[in-house]
């Protein structure tokens, strides 16, 4: 994704450095950012994911207004999965969701998923941070494990005019996670998930 960025901004790879913990560059000028405030992420960030859009060429699918519009955004593989999609993937489906792993898509790709999307249900990831390609007014209702609840993708989807909720899961016990943790496994019941899509509009 770094690479496609890069490409999608104009800028050549030769002009880009790769600094080494123990080296420094000499600058005339420097922007840079340290932490990102999950609380308030930085307007920039907007204006960048904005940039980022104008540069990705609409696509047959998009043209021809293919693309689905509700998006349910699954977890990749590792820590803090959600378990039990199966039972969900019906209900799912019945009120027009169509599955995606950011994770396995081109940068290209998630970027049109995401700013034809007009709502999303996902679960709490990385790859939530698509938001950002969002329009304004998409609703998003994002799913957390008990003992993870962050205001990050809240903050994103303030930043960008997006409708936002949340559930909490509840914790399942997995070998050498049997107590809620950050990274303990979660499900989330089909009624409550049912309620959840009927408070953000369903």
């Amino acid at each position: 994704p770094q690479r496609r960025c890069a490409e999608l901004l104009g800028i050549d790879e030769a002009d880009i450095r790769w600094i080494g913990p123990d080296e420094g560059l000499p600058c005339e000028l420097l922007w840079c950012m340290g932490g990102v405030d999950i609380w308030r992420p930085p307007r920039l960030s907007r204006l960048a994911a904005s940039a980022l859009s104008d540069r990705v060429a609409i696509n047959d699918a998009e043209r021809a207004g293919a693309l689905p519009t509700r998006l349910y955004i699954r977890r990749g593989t590792g820590t803090r999965v959600m378990t039990g999609y199966d039972t969900l993937a019906p209900l799912l489906h019945a009120a027009g969701f169509v599955t995606l792993v950011m994770q396995a898509l081109p940068l290209d790709e998630q970027l049109r998923a995401m700013r034809n999307a007009r709502w999303v249900v996902g679960e709490t990831s990385a790859g939530l941070a698509n938001l950002l390609f969002c329009l304004p007014g998409c609703r998003v209702l994002e799913l957390f494990n008990p003992a993870f609840v962050q205001p990050a993708h809240w903050s994103l989807a303030s930043l960008c005019g997006l409708g936002y909720g949340f559930l909490v899961g509840t914790h399942v016990p997995t070998p050498g996670l049997e107590r809620p943790t950050q990274n303990a496994a979660y499900s989330i019941a089909p009624d409550q998930l049912l309620a959840g899509l009927r408070a953000t509009g369903l």
